[in-house]
């Protein structure tokens, strides 16, 4: 009887530890949705610390179900304020979330995934075939990428 008693307890406590240390240090972000309408706040956090943002910023994206998501953004850069939208074609939206891209920059296709269930919001920007790229266009180095970056939206109250 000891035995077990010992056994479970080593099993909560493991349990405990790998709950506790798997949460993120940060929040979701401020998300309100309806069956046609989604908004999503808060700041970009990428995945890979060599992707990390470079600068203080905010964002908000507000998308319609029987339109498309807009991306608000401000950032701070060499002392001006920067303020920013961008526009992204919904190719998915079910029960379970939305897809949504932007094909706009001629070295870049950008990605918006919004998650029902967790109430999460990840981008994704991953460098366009070469096939897909204008000739007339050359990618500078400032904007072409040689990997995808990934990014999740999280409170920016942290």
């Amino acid at each position: 009887m000891h035995r077990i008693f010992r056994s479970l307890f080593i099993f909560s406590a493991c349990l405990t530890l790998s709950i506790a240390f798997g949460q993120s240090k940060y929040r979701t972000p401020e998300f309100n949705s309806t069956a046609d309408y989604v908004r999503a706040s808060g700041k970009w956090l990428a995945d890979h610390s060599e992707d990390a943002m470079k600068y203080d910023h905010v964002e908000e994206i507000n998308c319609f179900k029987k339109a498309n998501c807009i991306e608000a953004y401000a950032w701070v850069s060499n002392g001006k304020l920067d303020l920013g939208l961008r526009y992204y074609e919904i190719t998915r939206w079910d029960r379970f979330g939305l897809e949504a891209q932007n094909t706009t920059p001629p070295c870049i296709t950008s990605r918006i995934v919004v998650n029902f269930g967790d109430k999460s919001v990840k981008a994704l920007d991953a460098p366009k075939p070469a096939s897909m790229i204008p000739a007339a266009s050359a990618c500078s180095k400032e904007v072409e990428l040689d990997h995808t970056k990934s990014f999740t939206l999280v409170s920016s109250q942290e």
